[in-house]
C-alpha cells in the first residue's frame, strides 16, 4: 500500500471539493483505494487529502495525471505540496502491534 499526500490551500472549498468528486472514476483506474480529507481547524480553506494507492506507481501517475489536466490550478489550488508515503504500521487503540 503507497500513499500520497497533498496539502494545499484552496480559493473556495466547495467548488474543489466538487471538482475532487468529479474525479472519482479517474483516481478509481489510476489505483487509488480511498482516501480521507481534511480541512484546517484555524482555515478551513487549507486542505489535506491522505489518498491510499495500490502502488506508489499509481501514486506518482495520478500526480502526473492531474498536472497534464492542470486539474489543480482549474480547481483552485495553490501552495500544493505532495509527498509519497509507504505505510510502516497501523494500530488501533487497545491493540498490540504484531
Amino acid at each position: 500500500m503507497a500513499y500520497q499526500m497533498v496539502t494545499a490551500t484552496v480559493a473556495a472549498f466547495e467548488r474543489w471539493k466538487a471538482a475532487f468528486e468529479e474525479n472519482h472514476t479517474a483516481r478509481e483506474e489510476h489505483g487509488s483505494e480511498g482516501y480521507h480529507l481534511f480541512r484546517g481547524s484555524d482555515d478551513p480553506d487549507e486542505i489535506t487529502v491522505l489518498m491510499e494507492f495500490d502502488t506508489a506507481e499509481n501514486a506518482r501517475r495520478w500526480e502526473s495525471y492531474l498536472r497534464e489536466q492542470d486539474d489543480m490550478d482549474a480547481a483552485g489550488m495553490s501552495d500544493v505540496d505532495i509527498t509519497y508515503l509507504d505505510l510502516v504500521e497501523r494500530q488501533t487503540v487497545g491493540q498490540q502491534t504484531a
